[in-house]
């Protein structure tokens, strides 16, 4: 077998791999279709139907609920789905599990440009298919993973235009850094945060020397970076750009502002309380605390983040031998220096940056998972030069040691994912709506009229579980909020009719 052969054939395993373990029983498991699901996925069905959402916006870029303006990109992919396989939870989870099996390839292509070996780029590719934290967000419907499909994506293609000097390749990455804003709001301080600090090294690192000369280069790192950063401006001062923002940051959050006045009370000195407990250094504390948590061996190892709707019992977000290649893939990268080295850990301290502004369900496991990559690549030099450097018995023993421990992790947590995880608060997955209307069903032939709340989202489960009376002219968000009736059903506008 040839190399070309052999490199298709090693790419191809780890995909049928990722794609096995993120649509195995993907109807099932997780357990329940979540409100963002459903929300996704049968708004998805209507705007790829009718050409408007419920608001009656047309072809929208964003999806506007309470007022958080959700970018739409995972309602297209959703609606393709569920227009072609049927409304069902599988056909609504299927894009978010196609693009997390998908993603091997970027990592694989970023792993490469960086290390210039193959077998760290399969390495990488590897462990991103059998991450815990990747594949239940894969499984979730999650726009966060069709978001770093595209980044990673997006950082290969300006990798490729600095060495092979050509335009194309930056308008390329322009393109995908500008779609990952259409599906999550991360990106929108990941994306530029990154560029910043990788166009400063290109200037002032001395490794980077060949490339800072050449002005084709120097001019188009400059042009790719003032272009995201315009964008992500532009974006901001929206009302879609800031909505979900004012909702959860720091700055806006009740709680940080009673810290500062509960301090300052405390504090009778008005020189030191004026000092130590003025906004600025609550605000920097906050973000500091907030920032570092998300290194911490309790988020990644132990118990994982929120919202706990994505946790699974008894599980980090990594295995326990993931640790210690993390360690050693450090070390290796620091002592290789090969000309992108720095990539991976750029990668990880501005991953959390947009997770440390933010306050609700921190350390949170979805504006986090950015941070992913920069872990597996690390892991996979870790790998790599521990065997290259270990010879006869230590190198069977090490790689002996290496599969079964992974054998071990990977059978304890799909034992938790798929046993424990569908009993575990279960509530938070709104377990039961499904199987309210079933029996709903059962018994509608004894009553003349059937009332219910409208919240929760309970007219659009409704309109899920029956979509052979699906009227998309009258099933808006306006009928909604008044209160409507779908033949014996009478959905009021209360919490409790």
């Amino acid at each position: 077998m040839n190399e070309k052969w052999l490199h298709r054939l090693i790419l191809t395993a780890i995909f049928l791999l990722a794609i096995f373990l993120r649509a195995d029983n993907l109807s099932k498991i997780p357990n329940s279709l979540h409100q963002d699901e459903l929300n996704a996925g049968y708004q998805g069905y209507k705007i790829i139907h009718t050409g408007r959402d419920l608001q009656g916006n047309f072809l929208p870029l964003y999806i506007n609920r309470f007022g958080d303006f959700r970018p739409a990109g995972i309602f297209y992919l959703d609606g393709i789905s569920t227009s072609i396989l049927g409304l069902n939870t599988f056909s609504v989870r299927l894009p978010a599990a196609l693009f997390g099996a998908f993603t091997i390839f970027p990592v694989y292509l970023l792993a490469f440009a960086i290390s210039k070996k193959k077998y760290i780029g399969y390495l990488a590719g590897l462990l991103i298919a059998i991450s815990p934290w990747h594949i239940v967000a894969s499984r979730s419907t999650s726009e966060q993973i069709v978001a770093l499909f595209l980044i990673i994506l997006g950082a290969w293609l300006m990798i490729k235009g600095l060495e092979e000097k050509k335009i194309k390749w930056f308008v390329y990455s322009v393109i995908n850094f500008l779609l990952s804003y259409f599906f999550y709001h991360t990106p929108r301080v990941f994306v530029p945060g990154f560029l910043t600090l990788f166009v400063g090294l290109i200037f002032f690192h001395p490794l980077f020397v060949q490339l800072k000369k050449n002005k084709v280069t120097k001019s188009i790192s400059i042009t790719l970076w003032a272009v995201m950063c315009l964008a992500t401006i532009l974006l901001t001062f929206t009302k879609f750009g800031v909505g979900r923002f004012d909702q959860t940051s720091i700055f806006a959050s009740q709680g940080t502002l009673d810290k500062i006045k509960a301090l300052s009370d405390v504090d009778q000195n008005v020189t030191t309380a004026r000092i130590f407990h003025n906004k600025a250094v609550v605000y920097t504390k906050v973000f500091l605390d907030q920032y570092l948590s998300y290194f911490s061996t309790d988020f990644l190892f132990v118990k994982g983040g929120l919202p706990d709707r994505y946790v699974v019992p008894d599980m980090g977000l990594f295995y326990y031998i993931e640790f210690p290649l993390m360690l050693l893939g450090f070390y290796f990268l620091l002592r290789k220096k090969d000309l992108f080295f720095m990539i991976p850990i750029i990668w990880l301290l501005v991953g959390p940056i947009a997770s440390a502004l933010t306050t609700e369900d921190i350390p949170n496991i979805q504006r986090a998972l950015f941070m992913l990559p920069g872990f597996q690549i690390l892991e996979a030099y870790g790998i790599y030069y521990t065997f290259k450097l270990t010879m006869g018995i230590w190198r069977k023993l090490f790689i002996i040691i290496l599969v079964l421990a992974f054998l071990l992790n990977i059978i304890y947590f799909f034992h938790q994912y798929f046993v424990h995880s569908p009993s575990y608060v279960s509530y938070r997955r709104d377990d039961g709506t499904e199987e309210l209307f079933q029996n709903l069903a059962n018994k509608d032939k004894s009553y003349s009229a059937i009332y219910l709340s409208s919240y929760q989202d309970l007219p659009l489960y409704y309109y899920y579980l029956h979509p052979q009376n699906v009227t998309f002219p009258t099933y808006n968000q306006k009928n909604i909020d008044k209160g409507m009736r779908v033949g014996k059903y009478i959905f009021v506008p209360d919490e409790c009719p």
